[in-house]
C-alpha cells in the first residue's frame, strides 16, 4: 500500500491480485472533503480483498488547489493509506 504523503510515482505493478477501487478525485471538491472520513474508513476496512486507489481528476496548473502538497495535507489529517496518483 502506497502512502499519500510520500506521494510516489505509481503504475499498475504496484497492483497486485486484489480488486480494485479506483476513484477520481479532487481534494478541493466540497463533496470529497464531506466524505473523505468514508473514503477511509472504507479502504481500511477493505483492505485484504480490495486496494484503493485514488487519481486527481484536475490538472493542477488550473486547479493548484489539486496539487500534490495539498493532497499530503489531506493525507496526513486523515491517516489515508491507499495509493494516490497525480495527473
Amino acid at each position: 500500500m502506497l502512502i499519500p504523503q510520500k506521494m510516489n510515482i505509481f503504475n499498475s505493478h504496484n497492483l497486485d491480485n486484489r480488486h480494485l477501487l479506483l476513484m477520481f478525485i479532487c481534494a478541493h471538491c466540497p463533496f470529497v472533503k464531506y466524505i473523505e472520513n468514508q473514503i477511509f474508513t472504507l479502504s481500511k476496512e477493505i483492505e485484504n480483498t480490495v486496494q484503493t486507489v485514488a487519481i486527481s481528476s484536475n490538472d493542477i496548473v488550473t486547479h493548484p488547489s489539486d496539487s500534490p502538497k495539498k493532497f499530503e495535507i489531506t493525507g496526513t489529517n486523515t491517516g489515508m493509506e491507499f495509493s494516490l496518483s497525480l495527473r
